[in-house]
């Protein structure tokens, strides 16, 4: 059909027809989802719910690289941390599209079980329940329920938690966030959702969007990351830190992404990283503090290095032992143990910003694709002192908002301290199901 139409049709009137058959083949594919999970739901008897967590299966938001997101790490390892408090030996599967990064899953200890990618996933999933009789489920709901990325994945991780529900199987999707322009077609998934499917939203804001979307019993937390336990730093940094903090200077991190500007032509690219690079500088010789650049994504194209790298290297040599660069690959649990060390953090990535404010941090953010406002809700801190991307674009946009932040941070240390202990009680309710089962061994504090 390509070739034929490369071959009748001018260029843009080429392009738009294959943008029609890709969008019709995404919709048929999408329908056909809904009705073979519907016509399998009808058929199912639910099986007797086990008393004991042997096995699980967790469905990640990224099926393909399960841990480049850091975010989606945090996430996975807190629902490991949490399933082996109840059984230390419990046996984790994880669906993966492709096997491409299936030696990270096993190194963690996960069975990569691929079948994301089937045309008959649905069939699939429900041969992988009968076969492995799964005692609970939890899909890792994130940003990607809502259809704004990939609307047929959301799709898809509904249907996994509504299956198991259907086959007597305890789950859970861990708290979500939902944009302000979900993908339509997505409602009817959420509509037929069998009552024992157990929704979590993350935020106020994202659970009255959910529901003025499609009614549901989706219950309110706070995100899962808050509930993850956190792992000493390596030597060099904490050293570091230590040093500066000795010398009289209060340790902040900052992070910047590519994904924060999405359409920037290489000019644009290059005035962000110049305009950050001199807001650092400007705020050290402005106030006692240093900076420590952390990536929170090490994912090809869309990762943190390049831009905190390029930033690091644009620093005069006379400030570079207050400004630097967190080399290597960390995991989220090192990460959180990092960011709890710092007096204050300015971060592009949630998660990121999460691990900090979890340990009683102030954070301030740069906002992008909506989901901050409900984290920052949680905290009561207003959404109007949210970073806008557009602030690195111009000569002096980001300076007097880093001073405004130093000068700041103890305030909002208290006001974060204040409400930390309700928000780390609903990250928990994310997992609640496992409560349900007898805990053989407690390995969280």
């Amino acid at each position: 059909m390509r070739k034929l139409i490369k071959k009748i049709l001018p260029a843009p009137l080429r392009q738009r027809a294959v943008k029609y058959i890709e969008r019709r083949r995404r919709d048929i594919a999408f329908r056909q989802l809904f009705d073979d999970l519907q016509a399998l739901k009808a058929g199912m008897k639910p099986a007797a719910a086990g008393d004991r967590l042997s096995r699980l299966l967790i469905v990640a938001g990224d099926p393909i690289t399960l841990f480049g997101s850091l975010g989606d790490d945090a996430m996975i390892t807190a629902t490991l941390q949490h399933a082996r408090a109840s059984n230390p030996d419990v046996e984790i599967d994880i669906l993966v599209d492709g096997m491409d990064y299936a030696d990270s899953a096993y190194q963690r200890g996960f069975v990569p079980v691929d079948i994301f990618g089937k045309p008959d996933f649905i069939k699939a999933l429900a041969q992988q329940f009968a076969t492995r009789q799964y005692d609970s489920v939890v899909v890792v709901g994130a940003d990607v329920m809502d259809g704004y990325y990939h609307p047929l994945v959301s799709a898809k991780l509904l249907a996994s938690a509504d299956l198991a529900a259907a086959a007597g199987i305890k789950n859970v999707i861990l708290g979500f966030s939902f944009n302000e322009t979900p993908h339509a077609p997505l409602a009817m998934f959420y509509r037929s959702l069998h009552p024992e499917c157990a929704l979590k939203v993350r935020d106020v804001i994202s659970l009255e969007r959910l529901q003025t979307f499609a009614k549901t019993n989706a219950a309110l937390v706070s995100d899962s990351a808050f509930s993850l336990v956190p792992s000493e730093p390596d030597e060099g940094t904490r050293s570091w830190i230590a040093r500066k903090r000795a010398e009289g200077y209060r340790v902040m991190g900052f992070n910047l992404h590519p994904m924060l500007f999405k359409n920037a032509d290489h000019a644009q690219t290059e005035a962000v990283i110049r305009h950050a690079a001199e807001a650092l500088q400007f705020a050290v010789d402005a106030r006692p503090v240093c900076w420590l650049l952390i990536p929170h994504d090490y994912r090809d194209n869309v990762g943190d290095q390049a831009y905190l790298k390029a930033i690091a290297e644009r620093v005069p040599a006379s400030r570079t032992d207050r400004v630097r660069y967190l080399d290597g690959k960390w995991s989220a649990p090192v990460l959180k143990g990092v960011a709890g060390q710092l007096d204050g953090l300015v971060s592009g990535r949630m998660h990121l910003a999460i691990a900090a404010l979890g340990k009683g941090v102030p954070a301030i953010c740069i906002a992008y694709q909506g989901k901050f406002e409900g984290l920052y809700q949680h905290f009561g801190l207003s959404a109007a002192d949210l970073l806008s991307p557009s602030s690195f674009l111009t000569q002096d946009g980001i300076k007097s908002a880093l001073i405004e932040f130093i000068d700041q941070s103890d305030e909002i240390r208290e006001n974060v301290g204040k409400r930390l202990p309700e928000i780390l009680a609903m990250s928990k309710r994310n997992f609640q199901l496992f409560e349900t089962f007898p805990a053989r061994a407690s390995v969280l504090s």
